[in-house]
């Protein structure tokens, strides 16, 4: 039996229905109904959640066990029992009709109130994150001084438009354009999509102009609010760069954010080629990251670029007080061929002039 299956096994021997379940849980159907059909799949703490909802140990959900010590459904209150049995004996059709339409309204009433208060959560998550375009100094050519100016955009960005472009039951989507004062007739679009089943996608869209320097990357950057406690990727192991991957090997890899023992503290840690990405803290939490068309590139380091370039030597680093994420669509390469001498090859470069866009998912 698959887990989907499963989980349908125990909830039918509870004599509970989806909707039933849903609400113990504080999720919505549609997120328990993608699990019984095996699209997806909840995370450790919700089968957890779900073994002591169903009264069934976790081995049994994830099939290690037979199941076993299924209880009887929870006897109903009076007050549930009376109104069984005023719907079953003393209601004609229409006033069962009546019943069952007014206890519709009010369960999506109550769904709906839900979802607006996840994507007001996600909303407040998402007011921290804007389109990142930083630039990565590179010893012996002119890049950095080149393309300067996105230090400058970095830095200093404004959120100038908001709009609304769906709102429904099942997702609600908002759209954020940013600009830079530095660099005027440049919006970034990022728009985020938040649905029932609970996942929140985030596109980012950068409009290419003319005349533009080249781009160190295109991503988005966020802070968490306590250090986490590891990082888990799937992707190639090791710090790599576009153009420096070969040695990663692909797989699951973990490790904890933290800055090498660079002589001069600098901007590091990128990992390429990424599928999925766990954030993991102290108390056990999660944040869960995926790709949607192309794989990413991330680093998740202790400080941000400002502290560490501020930094001569890591000394002068503070102690640690979040991890500083940064989610990449499209990175230039960092070269090296020669010692660093010359600039990055054609292939890893990647030009202001033209349209980008990326999409990632957030599983909350």
């Amino acid at each position: 039996m698959t887990f989907g299956e499963r989980l349908v096994e125990a909830r039918e021997q509870l004599g509970l229905n989806q909707r039933q379940l849903a609400e113990i849980l504080e999720i919505t159907p549609t997120r328990l109904n993608y699990w019984e059909k095996d699209k997806r799949q909840p995370d450790v703490p919700m089968i957890k959640a779900l073994a002591r909802a169903l009264q069934v140990s976790a081995d049994y959900l994830i099939g290690n066990d037979p199941i076993t010590n299924i209880k009887k459904a929870p006897s109903l209150s009076d007050e549930a029992m009376k109104l069984a049995k005023d719907y079953d004996i003393n209601l004609d059709d229409w006033g069962q009709k009546a019943v069952r339409g007014l206890a519709d309204t009010e369960i999506a009433r109550c769904e709906a109130e839900r979802l607006r208060q996840l994507t007001q959560q996600d909303a407040e998550f998402a007011a921290d994150l804007a389109p990142r375009t930083k630039i990565i100094p590179l010893l012996g050519n002119s890049f950095a001084a080149d393309s300067s100016i996105w230090a400058a955009a970095d830095s200093w960005q404004k959120c100038g438009d908001i709009q609304v472009l769906e709102e429904s039951g099942e997702k609600v989507s908002v759209r954020f354009t940013y600009t830079a004062p530095v660099l005027p007739g440049l919006p970034t679009d990022v728009t985020y999509t938040v649905e029932d089943t609970g996942s929140l996608t985030m596109t980012v869209h950068y409009h290419g102009g003319p005349n533009r320097p080249g781009l160190p990357l295109l991503g988005l950057r966020f802070e968490t609010p306590e250090p986490m406690e590891r990082v888990e990727w799937l992707g190639l192991s090791g710090e790599t760069y576009p153009d420096r991957k070969r040695g990663g090997v692909f797989g699951w890899h973990r490790e904890r954010p933290h800055i090498p023992p660079y002589l001069a503290p600098q901007e590091c840690g990128c990992h390429v080629d990424a599928r999925a990405l766990l954030l993991r803290a102290p108390d056990g939490g999660r944040l869960a990251l995926e790709m949607v068309d192309s794989p990413f590139a991330f680093s998740a380091l202790p400080y941000t670029p400002q502290q560490l370039e501020q930094a001569a030597h890591v000394e002068e680093l503070p102690v640690p007080v979040r991890t500083v994420v940064t989610l990449c669509g499209a990175m230039r390469g960092v070269g090296g061929i020669d010692s660093w001498g010359s600039d990055v090859e054609e292939a890893f470069r990647l030009s202001g002039a033209e349209d980008r866009e990326f999409t990632l998912r957030l599983i909350i």
